[in-house]
């Protein structure tokens, strides 16, 4: 089994010359690998047996005859099919822009665990389509790798996987110093370009949220973990955003001003929007949801745009956070 490790530029290289038509000592062969590594900035091969490996792996892959021939104690490789390479394709221009396109989308997964194989894919595609199509990209994604917390990713995700209980060192918004808390993790949620753990203590019936942006530590708890039977996609389906509020789901009815009418409409608050009327001033649209924080805050990120119809204890506590906020700023003088 060839190491993993930058084993698509190997491949790729070892393809290159393997093809050529001419003999290559295993030690020509790791010279032209470890140039090529060095040129990308990595690691050189060190091992005697990494490119034999891959050799046989690509035999193996590829259904290919690797034949040898040997001068004295060396041993020189070339593939018995003189024409063949790993890379070449009939696909037209179109199919690779597609394929070209769909890395592109799988670019966004990049250091996050059980996606390591996006940079080799990634390697591989531009040295195969290289002066083939135009690289050009058109898609363009948030790149949000740099994103605090993100190295908590991996562990988190491992965790849950394994169903390891975790010993959380978090800063909460609300605490001067970090606080400790032991969680049984279940499922990891992005929303607003932000990525959140949810997962329960020992004792507690609620789930918990933790923003991965809050987490100082993780360690291993070294207790049992306590499984759920949460369906987490389908609990999601009646909310906007991440926080679940205790209580049923509900129409919330909203008016929103002709201005951000078609604004709503192509860009809905949640799944379930429907347009309940229309008039000169705007429409009314009704969402089944159960109402949370983050609902409360796409609908006040609208301004004067929006207001809230029903039910009346929102309505009520909006016109309470709105009077609030109006506090802030003392007297108002209006031109």
């Amino acid at each position: 089994m060839p190491n993993s490790k930058n084993y698509s530029i190997r491949e790729q290289v070892l393809d290159r010359y393997l093809g050529s038509g001419r003999w290559y000592s295993r030690q020509q062969l790791e010279d032209f690998c470890n140039r090529a590594l060095t040129e990308r900035g990595e690691s050189p091969v060190t091992s005697r047996t990494t490119l034999l490996n891959d050799m046989v792996a690509i035999a193996n892959k590829y259904a290919i005859t690797i034949e040898t021939k040997r001068v004295g104690k060396i041993v020189f490789y070339r593939y018995k099919q003189r024409d063949f390479s790993i890379y070449k394709s009939e696909l037209s221009e179109q199919e690779y822009h597609y394929l070209m396109e769909a890395l592109n989308v799988l670019r966004r997964f990049k250091g996050m665990p059980q996606f390591d194989w996006v940079e080799e894919l990634d390697v591989r595609f531009r040295n195969t389509f290289l002066g083939r199509v135009d690289q050009r990209t058109i898609v363009g994604f948030q790149d949000g790798s740099g994103n605090s917390g993100m190295e908590h990713f991996t562990p988190l995700f491992n965790a849950i996987t394994d169903k390891v209980t975790l010993l959380l060192t978090y800063q909460g918004i609300r605490r001067k110093d970090p606080w400790q808390y032991t969680v049984s993790p279940y499922y990891l949620k992005e929303y607003n370009k932000r990525w959140f753990l949810l997962g329960k203590s020992p004792g507690y019936e609620r789930i918990s949220t933790y923003a991965l942006d809050r987490i100082v530590s993780i360690e291993n708890a070294g207790i049992p973990y306590e499984d759920t039977d949460i369906d987490f996609d389908q609990r999601y389906q009646d909310v906007v955003g991440i926080t679940i509020s205790e209580g049923e789901r509900q129409q919330v009815d909203i008016h929103f001003s002709q201005e951000q009418a078609k604004y709503v409409l192509t860009k809905p608050l949640h799944h379930s929007q429907q347009v309940v009327s229309e008039d000169g001033e705007g429409i009314v649209l009704r969402l089944e949801v159960i109402p949370n924080y983050e609902l409360e805050q796409a609908i006040l990120s609208f301004g004067e745009h929006a207001e809230v119809l029903a039910p009346a204890w929102l309505r009520e506590k909006m016109n309470k956070r709105i009077a609030d906020a109006l506090k802030r700023y003392g007297h108002v003088h209006f031109l």
